[in-house]
């Protein structure tokens, strides 16, 4: 299950309270693997952090049988997620409300997506090299600079342990003839540690598209994926630990046509490619001071291709450093200071004003701790190349009510730099956009008891400048304003054996700008979202249940298009057939529910995987198979069965074992207390007692990046006579062949030696254990409201109801303080301002241009009006007194409204029409070929006469896209024109020479057509 923030370390007190146990010793189920480090760019554990996280480890990922990112991240809270239909198609991520391209991306620390959409390729990302997945709810740009208004998501990549090399392997086949298959092995030592993986997927997927909808194509559109790993460290004795890794994931894309508005906006076959590569250095000058130097690189590139015809290219690479010091100041009081540097750059088959820029960043953190007390503070400038210097900041401050329930409160700003494509795209971006910048408050509730866990956040964020499209002008603009409110519930126990978490999403993103978009609904953000997960294992089988409910959202920015909500059920179930094998199989969407999550677009139906896959385990280390344990709930306190042949003996090969979370890192947890050489899997036989001062404390030592907590407690039971087994995948029990008396290495354990200045911050062990008496929250519904077609009204009451804490006063909505706001003199001096940029920029576009020569305009694309509009560019020319012609490729077996009009003027226009009709009707390809010829030595004549001033070439690039004619004689001939004659040549499937060639180049995308709903070509519209 995703595991949640909760509040107090109630598990290690039951612990601390008998450290002398047997029982308690071997049965507690410590969550060593808790922590995250993303929050606050240094490890703490999971319950200490003062921001909404949630972590979703490799045991979830093969738990829930999820095939890509998208379906796990659609569990936690506060994330909404669009996709253009089945696997491998274009994905946005929206968290809290906030655009896509507004949440940060990492990957083993690198930031990546592409510096043209500014978003990650979610679909690409293989889900069988992810270790774990970090996700922070809420403004991080304090830590991390631009486009962490959101939130930040790191990706982590499986990493090796100690001891001998461990295989791992699963294939599966499902639904839409799906393959997926992955094999790796990881291993390491005392010193060393490395993991490779390989994984593929191939799916003949379905059809995207509703039949009706623009640009609708009866084939399935398919999906590939190929994707390679590799982690590798190492760790000297002197301290100095090193750690590269890398990854890379190619797929190609078979897409039917969509509007460019909503997506990529071509009729296409894609390829991606992704490749992130990063290095990392940490040690320690001084026993205070911790060091960490990384560095990365991102790529992301995708090529195009319409109708088998390279179309475009887009490369866009991210190099990124950084350089953070964390001093541990005393107890419980943490400096981190640190300098990042990132250069962006694109290249491809389109030109832009600029192609790169550099961004410097500094930032200095705080954290504390004292008694009941919590603090995080940190403060951050960038200087950015294109936006000179800005300043971003975040406080937090929590604070322990009880020993079980903890209040925070945060407030955070945050800025997002615009894109390339809104800077700079040709004839779409706006160089002079300004930065969005946010403000962000949340205040938080959460409790941890005997039962389990829950947390309670509201949050509001306004995002002043947010950068919307206009159609105005064709591109993108600043939106005045936007404000969104939220509220996320999350509960999470284990009921009669049963494993269960629970999250509720409320959501109201608002467009709170001027104009006629004002208050309406931000699209594609569902209003509410609803989290069910079951799991129980019984034996070696175990089965599990997803419920996931979505309410209704909007497709478009003036709230016209909506998408109602839906629910879908997900039945899982494995067994175990040995412990390195097991059998999985999976049915999702088990009521076939239909539903849309982007405009035109459908689901995949009801999918069953029988069986989903067949995996084999990394192998469990030399000395016996581990029995299957249940998985304990992150935060439970209560103790989990143990193998009776486990629960007394002395200290010797009959004495209990403590799990504590078996995990493949849990034997280097206890790194700084071990002697410096140690054996892949020990077991400690500790002589001896820890002092006693430590005994209720838990030390943190840091190691492989993260804080690690050390249960001391745990070690004074080691102490009393009792065995520790922390390596992963140690048995739980010890081998029977293992003689009872025979001496175990790792028998001795350093003495804590930290001055009480430099040690770090510690957590109470020995805390009260009190329940607590909660009143009933006045929270929102608890179900989820009916999506219901039309305005947005009847949903408006409840959500603004729910969410009245975090409104204005009643008495300033009574007073209609919006229209007020509207019509501000402050409102209409932004607006006048913003106009008066506008116009700015489009004088200094016609003033840049002062050159005057002879245009080649392509008309393509699958939209109608290709040879309309240019017609209407002839009747323009007419107009002027220009002297036209026109030949016409493919066409001429029926008279047509255009050729009557401009016979109608045998002076001015010099009309040819190629032959007999529409290729498809002749069915005679030599016979084609000779008229085309014959057509364009009339082509040639035309343009090699200088009195005519515009060549409309129809249907010219279906001519050369079925071979009638030759592009490089073609070309030829239209670059020998006189300097000042215009060409127009129009027709799907335009070649890339031509377009290279062309000045203008124009595509036209379909969106709606009256032929698809059976109403026949009408005269003076389509002939």
């Amino acid at each position: 299950m995703i595991r949640k923030p909760c509040f107090g370390p109630a598990a290690s007190a039951l612990l601390g309270l008998f450290p002398f146990s047997p029982l308690l010793a071997a049965d507690e189920p410590l969550a060593l693997d808790d922590l995250v480090v993303t929050a606050a760019r240094s490890a703490q554990s999971l319950r200490d952090s003062l921001a909404a996280v949630s972590l979703i480890e490799r045991d979830d990922i093969e738990r829930s049988q999820a095939q890509s990112v998208p379906e796990l991240l659609k569990k936690v809270p506060g994330v909404s997620i669009a996709n253009n239909g089945g696997p491998g198609k274009s994905t946005s991520v929206y968290l809290r409300g906030t655009e896509s391209d507004h949440v940060l991306v990492l990957i083993d620390g690198v930031r990546v997506g592409s510096v043209t959409s500014g978003t990650a390729a979610w679909q690409d990302l293989p889900v069988e090299m992810i270790e774990r997945i970090e996700v922070v709810r809420g403004p991080r740009s304090s830590l991390y600079g631009s486009e962490a208004i959101g939130g930040v998501i790191q990706i982590f990549t499986r990493k090796g342990g100690d001891g001998a090399p461990r295989p791992f392997f699963s294939a599966g086949y499902g639904t839409h003839d799906s393959y997926t298959g992955s094999l790796g092995v990881s291993g390491g030592n005392a010193h060393g540690w490395y993991s490779l993986a390989l994984s593929s997927a191939d799916s003949d997927g379905i059809n995207v598209k509703r039949p009706g909808a623009s640009g609708y194509e009866s084939d399935a559109d398919g999906y590939r994926n190929h994707s390679a790993s590799l982690r590798a460290g190492w760790r000297f004795d002197n301290g100095l630990e090193l750690e590269g890794s890398f990854l890379r994931a190619k797929s190609h894309n078979d897409y039917d046509q969509v509007n460019s508005r909503r997506t990529s906006g071509f009729s296409a076959n894609a390829d991606g490619e992704q490749n992130v590569v990063s290095g990392r250095a940490r040690f320690s000058p001084l026993a205070f001071w911790q060091v960490t130097l990384q560095a990365g690189r991102n790529e992301d590139k995708s090529d195009t291709y319409q109708d088998g015809h390279f179309y475009s290219r887009f490369d866009s690479r991210r190099d990124s450093a950084s350089w953070q010091n964390d001093l541990t100041l005393a107890e419980g009081h943490i400096l981190t200071l640190g300098v990042d540097y990132q250069r962006e750059e694109v290249n491809g088959s389109t030109d832009y004003d600029e192609d790169s820029r550099e961004n410097n960043g500094a930032f200095i953190q705080y954290l504390g701790e004292y008694g009941r007390h919590d603090w995080q503070v940190s403060l951050r400038r960038d200087n950015n190349e294109q936006f000179g210097q800005h300043e971003t900041g975040n406080i937090a401050y929590g604070y322990a009510l009880t020993d079980a329930l903890r209040a925070t409160i945060s407030y955070g700003s945050a800025f997002k730099a615009p894109t390339f494509n809104e800077l700079y795209y040709p004839f779409y971006g706006i160089a002079d956009l300004e930065e969005e910048t946010s403000h962000s408050l949340e205040v938080g509730l959460s409790g941890s008891h005997a039962w389990g866990h829950w947390s309670l956040n509201a949050y509001r964020t306004k995002v002043n400048d947010l950068i919307v499209y206009d159609s105005s002008i064709q591109g993108p603009a600043n939106l005045d304003e936007a404000r969104i409110r939220g509220l996320e519930l999350e509960v999470g126990s284990r009921t009669f054996g049963w494993d269960w978490s629970a999250n509720y999403s409320l959501l109201e993103p608002e467009n709170s700008g001027s104009g006629t978009n004002d208050g309406n609904e931000l699209p594609r953000r569902a209003a509410q979202m609803f989290n069910l997960e079951l799991d129980r294992r019984f034996g070696d089988f175990a089965v599990g249940a997803t419920l996931h409910a979505e309410g209704r959202r909007y497709d478009d920015v003036a709230n016209d298009d909506e998408l109602s909500g839906y629910a879908t059920v997900d039945l899982r179930g494995e067994y175990r057939i040995s412990p390195e094998w097991r059998l999985q199989a999976r049915v999702a969407n088990l009521l076939d529910a239909d539903y849309q999550t982007a405009w035109t677009t459908t689901s995949r139906g009801r999918r069953c995987t029988l069986p989903s896959a067949i995996r084999r385990c990394e192998a469990p280390p030399a000395g016996g198979p581990e029995p299957y344990k249940e998985k304990a709930h992150a935060q439970s306190v209560l103790p989990q069965p143990t193998d009776r042949r486990c629960a007394a003996g002395p200290a010797d090969g009959r004495d209990p074992w403590s799990s504590l979370r078996h995990s493949r890192s849990a034997e280097r947890l206890l790194g700084g207390v071990l002697p410096r050489r140690r054996p892949a899997a020990p077991a400690l036989g500790v002589p001896g007692a820890v002092p006693g001062s430590l005994a209720a404390r838990l030390r943190r030592h840091r190691l492989d990046g993260r804080e690690r907590l050390v249960p001391v407690a745990g070690l004074l039971a080691a102490g009393a006579g009792l065995r520790l087994a922390v390596a992963g995948r140690t048995p739980l029990c010890p081998p029977a062949t293992r003689q009872p008396g025979r001496a175990r290495p790792g028998g001795g354990l350093r003495r804590f030696r930290l001055l009480p200045v430099l040690r770090r911050r510690f957590l109470l062990l020995l805390r009260p254990l009190r329940g607590a008496d909660l009143r009933r929250l006045r929270a929102a519904p608890d179900r989820l409201l009916p999506a219901q077609p039309g305005r947005p009204g009847p949903l408006r009451g409840p959500r603004r109801a729910a969410l009245r804490g975090l409104r204005h006063p009643p008495e300033d909505a009574a007073g209609a303080g919006r229209a007020r706001m509207s019509e501000s003199p402050e409102r209409d001096a932004r607006h006048k301002a913003r106009m008066q940029r506008k116009k700015a920029v489009v004088d200094a576009r016609i003033a840049r241009a002062g050159d005057e020569h002879g245009l080649l305009l392509v008309h393509t694309g699958n939209g109608k009006g290709k040879s309309s509009a240019a017609f209407g560019m002839a009747a323009r020319a007419l107009g002027h007194g220009m002297r036209v012609g026109v030949v016409q490729f493919v066409k001429g077996a029926a008279s047509t409204g255009e050729e009557a009009f401009f016979r109608r003027f045998p002076e001015q226009v010099c009309y040819h029409v190629m032959g007999e009709g529409f290729t498809w009707e002749i069915q005679d390809r030599q016979r084609d070929i000779d008229r085309a010829r014959e057509a364009w030595k009339v082509a040639r004549e035309l343009l090699g006469d200088p009195s005519i001033g515009l060549v409309l070439l129809d249907e010219l690039n279906i001519a050369l896209k079925y071979g009638y004619l030759e592009l490089e004689p073609v070309l030829a001939d239209i670059r020998a024109r006189p300097w000042h004659q215009h060409v127009v040549a129009t027709g799907r499937g335009a070649p890339p020479g031509l377009i290279e060639a062309a000045d203008t180049v124009t595509e036209m995308s379909p969106v709606k057509h009256a032929f698809q709903a059976g109403v026949k070509a009408q005269k003076g519209i389509e002939f």
